[in-house]
Parts: structure tokens; sequence; C-alpha cells
């Protein structure tokens, strides 16, 4: 299979305050993505095709399924990538993105992203 690169340029954006560890208060992070409510998102148990029994079977795993338009999974790639970048003081910096919508409309979910632990 032949791979095929491509390069973009792009802008990392975070909003900033004070910090404070030791008072334990924390401002700023990474911008919210643009577009999230076109992101649906919705965990459902997964299943896989016993040729045996001639139907589907739970693997006794969760699917966790992520869709969206082009423009909106292009932002929040570019959150996931500042909030790579993101340099704070704050061992627990999350970010919730409340009431995300399912395929449904009826069963909404909520993402917290937490930042990456670092290797060094």
């Amino acid at each position: 299979m032949n791979k095929k690169q491509k390069k973009i340029d792009l802008i990392l954006s975070y909003t900033i305050g004070k910090e404070s560890r030791e008072d334990g208060y924390f401002e700023g992070g990474v911008q919210d993505p643009s577009y999230s409510d076109e992101i649906l998102l919705w965990v459902e148990e997964d299943e896989k095709f016993d040729f045996d029994k001639d139907a589907f079977v739970r693997t006794n795993k969760y699917q966790v399924n992520l869709c969206g338009t082009e423009r909106s999974l292009f932002e929040l790639g570019r959150y996931l990538i500042g909030l790579s970048q993101y340099e704070t003081e704050n061992n627990n910096y999350h970010d919730h993105f409340d009431e995300i919508s399912s395929p449904d409309g009826k069963k909404p979910c909520n993402l917290i992203i937490h930042s990456p632990k670092r290797l060094s």
C-alpha cells in the first residue's frame, strides 16, 4: 500500500490566566474546539460475527464511536494537539464537553478529556 502525506499549517490557541499550585487554582487552558455541536459520540456493547452461530455475539467489551463533520473533526484534532502541547502546573488539567449528541438524539454523552501524562 502506498502512503500519502499532507502538510498543513496549524495554529494552536490557549487562554492564559493565573496559576498557583500552592493555592490550588488554575486559570487558562486549551481553546475549546469549534463546531463541537457537529460531533456525535456514543458507547455501545461491542459485537463480532460468530460464523459457527451465524450471528453476532457480544465480546464483553465496549465500543466507542465518534463521528462528525470534516470541520468538527479537524477542530477536535487541533484541540487534541493543543492539549498535547499545553504547559501547565495543573497535574489534573481536563476539559468537559457536556451534552455531545448521540445519533438518536436521546442519550447525550459527556466527554472529559484529560491532559497527557508527561513521559519525562
